[in-house]
């Protein structure tokens, strides 16, 4: 498979092997853009395979040889919502990660808080809090 992604989008864990997730083109959109509705307003009759079969697609722009089973393997229902939204685009993703935090779903306040905070895009190492002027509370006394 090809190692280099020819277009950017999301990185996703997908059985332990990472792949950068697109946003779906237009042909994609247009193939299944009433199924899309459908999905949205809570009538399309098989969600999760709708996912699957938009995910394959749009991961077949970046990785042509991938196989439909092999995405069809990584798709659940823990991860479906999250994986539409990605492939909705960006917008589609950052109302998941809100709606989803607003309801305790701890990962996506964490893409949340990844989305919305400016910087380089470059990892950040966490800075450590000044050393203490003393003696805490919690020390061990000897």
């Amino acid at each position: 498979m090809s190692s280099t992604p020819r277009f950017k989008g999301v990185s996703v864990d997908l059985g332990g092997t990472i792949y950068v997730v697109p946003a779906m083109n237009a042909g994609t959109f247009e193939d299944f853009e009433d199924r899309i509705a459908a999905l949205q307003g809570g009538r399309e009759l098989k969600p999760v395979g709708l996912v699957v079969d938009l995910l394959h697609r749009c991961l077949r722009r970046n990785y042509p040889e991938i196989d439909r089973n092999v995405v069809r393997e990584f798709v659940d229902l823990d991860n479906w919502g999250e994986l539409f939204a990605i492939v909705m685009g960006e917008s589609g993703y950052k109302q998941w990660a809100e709606l989803e935090a607003s309801q305790g779903n701890a990962r996506a306040l964490q893409i949340l808080k990844a989305m919305t905070t400016p910087g380089t895009g470059a990892p950040s190492t966490p800075t450590l809090p000044p050393p203490s002027a003393g003696p805490s509370s919690t020390a061990a006394s000897t």
